[in-house]
């Protein structure tokens, strides 16, 4: 029986080793340009909802003004911050020719606050492109510049969506933030991905998410998902129910973000993921951690035990070694803290489908129930 469990969950995991090679040959970043092109540049409207975000917005704000691409504009918009969070954005804001810092509306009812959010700031913006990023990103100096090129390869997308390159500093970050990639970059053949409009198969960060104004109006913007927790995917997926295809890059060299800085910002944040994720359905929350479990534990408990589990160890750590590598994260911790990242992960969606049965989920003080 042990042969028999081992030999299936190696065929898994070879799978996933062939989506991973794809994904780390196919999967464009942002580390660098292509030559310039003799047209003139389309005007980028970047636009940036915070809430309580005193932390985090003027490392963005200081590298948006660093930018090499010329032709943006900036609007942000502060979502009822509780912090210091418009004294700090305003002085940055007024340094940009174009450029303007609004006071958010109470949120509508019926809408979720990150939605409502952009939602305003798309009446304000001009540009052609409409850049959203997250407070917490940070970008190099050719980010923009590199997001349209990258935007407008043939064939063009209606929506470009950049997963950052996280950086980790806590013990907490370096285990359970890279589990992010691990799972995007092994089960989800990004390439084949972006070829099909069937919205099953959508991936999208709302971290960074670069649209066609044209492309974004006709779905309906985020009115369409005024109500929904994950609004990245749910976008993609209405862009290609709409006909636009969607692109997945990557963000190293160019697009950066920490989004949690402590173990419980991590259970949170993740936590108001997860069980959504998942359907808000305990059965299929259980099926998908049961599934995590015997790929990425149970080869390591059978390791001695049968050879296909040892050969699976061999993979899922190669898996591990190409991700860190090609996408920049702690190789040591990808390797030895596999076990407990894979452990911890499985532990957040436990507390996750917690959280929403019994708890009152809530993100920066507004419920997400």
């Amino acid at each position: 029986m042990i042969t028999i469990i081992s030999i299936l969950i190696f065929m898994v995991v070879l799978a996933m080793t062939g989506v991973t090679l794809l994904n780390v040959c196919s999967v464009p970043d942002c580390s660098r340009n292509e030559s310039q092109s003799a047209e003139p540049a389309p005007l980028v409207s970047v636009l940036i909802p915070v809430r309580n975000e005193e932390r985090n917005i003027g490392t963005l704000l200081e590298s948006l003004a660093l930018q090499d691409y010329r032709n943006f504009e900036v609007i942000v918009l502060d979502d009822n911050s509780a912090d210091a969070t418009f004294s700090i954005a305003e002085p940055y804001v007024t340094r940009f020719s174009a450029g303007a810092i609004l006071r958010g509306e109470e949120l509508a009812e019926g809408w979720l606050g990150k939605p409502f959010a952009c939602s305003q700031l798309r009446r304000r913006a001009r540009g052609e492109y409409l850049l959203f990023l997250d407070a917490d990103v940070t970008l190099a100096p050719h980010a923009i510049t590199r997001l349209v090129q990258l935007a407008g390869r043939p064939p063009e997308v209606g929506l470009l969506s950049c997963f950052p390159n996280q950086i980790c500093h806590s013990w907490g970050e370096r285990l359970i933030v890279p589990m992010i990639d691990l799972i995007l970059y092994s089960c989800a053949p990004l390439p084949l991905f972006e070829r099909s409009l069937h919205p099953r198969f959508a991936a999208a960060n709302g971290q960074c998410m670069l649209f066609r104004a044209d492309a974004y109006d006709a779905i309906g913007g985020h009115e369409v998902v005024k109500r929904e927790i994950l609004d990245d995917i749910e976008l993609a997926r209405a862009s290609k129910r709409a006909g636009y295809r969607v692109r997945v890059v990557a963000g190293r060299g160019g697009v950066q973000c920490r989004m949690y800085a402590t173990i419980g910002e991590i259970f949170r944040g993740f936590g108001k993921n997860c069980f959504v994720a998942v359907g808000r359905r305990g059965w299929l929350a259980l099926v998908v951690g049961a599934f995590f479990g015997l790929v990425f534990v149970v080869p390591f408990l059978l390791v001695g035990c049968s050879y296909w589990a040892f050969v699976s160890v061999v993979f899922i750590l190669l898996i591990r070694i190409g991700i860190a590598v090609r996408f920049g994260y702690n190789l040591v911790f990808a390797v030895l803290g596999h076990i407990l990242s894979a452990i911890l992960a499985l532990v957040i969606m436990v507390y996750s489908c917690w959280w929403f049965r019994v708890g009152r989920p809530e993100w920066k003080g507004r419920s997400v129930a």
